[in-house]
């Protein structure tokens, strides 16, 4: 038996099933542009750039941007500014180290992240490729070669005393202009070994709290300009530090 069926039944199933095919097309085309988001913003980084992102996996919270360096801008990485302490994740998309420290002017916490080699490109959230960095980075270099992340004295700024963990200003790095009546056990009591002066006063560093030192105790001084290797007997010795007029310490 044959059953007729009207012109206007045939053009609601095609509007029908237009509609359908449109709507799967929509959810489809809603999910290619969602995912992956973090895809996407990696492959923002330009080349021989170190890319840093506010959110994890090279993604960004709302109203930042990716934050691209190359070597041009290493005087710009200095410090981050208001960005500092805000990104999440990296790419280094560069042939070179890419150095990332916890504080301004390259001091701090150290982390040297590889360069990219051939299709191999370093990438991630810092809390997995950087250690503990996650959130507190503050500025960065890109240097030749791994061990240029950790020298030298010239990290410390004009106007404060620095001190470093390793040898001729390499390692940690922590800078200051006023005086320590002691240091936190667990990051730089008993655990300097070089020494940069950049303030007008000399520096005058103890081998205990500035309560428990007597008239008695002569500091290990360092003059306004110097900068030394602490070797010998007060290697890994200081515990605190006054900043004075006179070079006797007085």
């Amino acid at each position: 038996m044959w059953v007729r069926v009207c012109d206007s039944d045939l053009v609601k199933t095609n509007i029908l099933r237009g509609a359908l095919f449109t709507g799967a097309l929509a959810l489809l085309g809603g999910a290619l542009t969602a995912f992956p988001a973090s895809a996407a913003g990696y492959e923002a980084c330009p080349d021989n750039s170190l890319c840093l992102y506010s959110g994890p996996d090279g993604t960004n919270d709302e109203g930042d941007s990716v934050h691209a360096f190359d070597l041009a801008k290493n005087s710009e990485s200095e410090s981050y500014e208001t960005w500092n302490n805000k990104a999440e994740s990296l790419m280094n998309n560069s042939s070179y180290w890419a150095c990332m420290y916890v504080e301004t002017r390259y001091g701090g916490q150290v982390k040297a992240i590889a360069p990219k080699a051939g299709t191999k490109i370093t990438k991630g959230n810092l809390s997995a490729v950087a250690g503990n960095l996650g959130g507190k980075l503050a500025s960065h270099k890109l240097a030749p070669s791994q061990g240029h992340c950790f020298t030298g004295f010239e990290r410390c700024e004009d106007g404060f005393l620095c001190f470093f963990q390793q040898p001729s200003g390499r390692g940690a790095m922590f800078q200051t202009q006023i005086d320590y009546n002691a240091y936190h056990p667990d990051y730089w009591a008993k655990k300097i070994e070089s020494v940069y002066n950049r303030t007008a006063k000399s520096a005058c560093f103890y081998d205990k709290p500035a309560a428990e030192i007597t008239a008695a105790d002569k500091p290990f001084r360092v003059l306004p300009g110097d900068s030394t290797t602490v070797a010998g007997a007060h290697a890994d010795t200081f515990v605190s530090h006054k900043l004075r007029d006179k070079a006797d310490c007085s």
